[in-house]
């Protein structure tokens, strides 16, 4: 808890690094101009130079306190810090054999995970499943799901495939998406 810069009194900090109490007079006197110069100008955090902003913060740790209840916080998305961590994300489905992805879901059906570096674009569940667990995806092929189950991530269930072979093995099990 921040005390109020003026000395001799102890009480919590209100605004500008006085307490209600002082800030309020200086206010009432027309003279905040005339306040200590000893209000902070920078983040109260360790090695950080960011102007103050807000709670003796600058902007950077206002919103990692917000969000994360830290000011040390580091965003890691959904909590997930190495591959170990995503290869871990689905259920398994004892009927059909199916991994089922439990991470993020695409608006069509389709797992997905973070991308590998800031400002890199998410990667498809069982793209990355395939790559990890079986070998890198051959160029121009596209991983076709066997089992037609989208969410599946289980290496035995996917296969490379040219794209058109893939569209293909669609129509033949939805022959209603082939009409012309």
């Amino acid at each position: 808890m921040k005390i109020c810069l003026f000395d001799g009194c102890d009480k919590k900090v209100a605004t500008r690094g006085a307490c209600n109490m002082h800030y309020t007079r200086y206010k009432r006197a027309g003279a905040l101009d005339e306040l200590p110069t000893a209000i902070r100008t920078g983040c109260d955090v360790p090695g950080c130079e960011g102007r103050h902003r807000s709670r003796g913060l600058c902007g950077k740790h206002v919103k990692r306190l917000d969000t994360y209840g830290s000011v040390n916080a580091i965003h890691e998305p959904h909590g997930l810090t190495d591959r170990t961590d995503h290869l871990a994300r689905y259920e398994e489905d004892g009927a059909s054999g199916c991994w089922n992805f439990t991470g993020a879901i695409t608006p069509n059906g389709y797992g997905n995970v973070p991308g590998s570096g800031r400002g890199s674009s998410p990667v498809k569940a069982h793209r990355y499943f395939y790559s990890e667990l079986v070998g890198e995806v051959p160029a121009g092929m596209v991983i076709d799901h066997l089992c037609r189950n989208t969410l599946c991530v289980n290496p035995d269930h996917l296969e490379p495939v040219t794209q058109s072979e893939n569209v293909r093995r669609g129509v033949l099990c939805h022959p209603e998406l082939g009409a012309a």
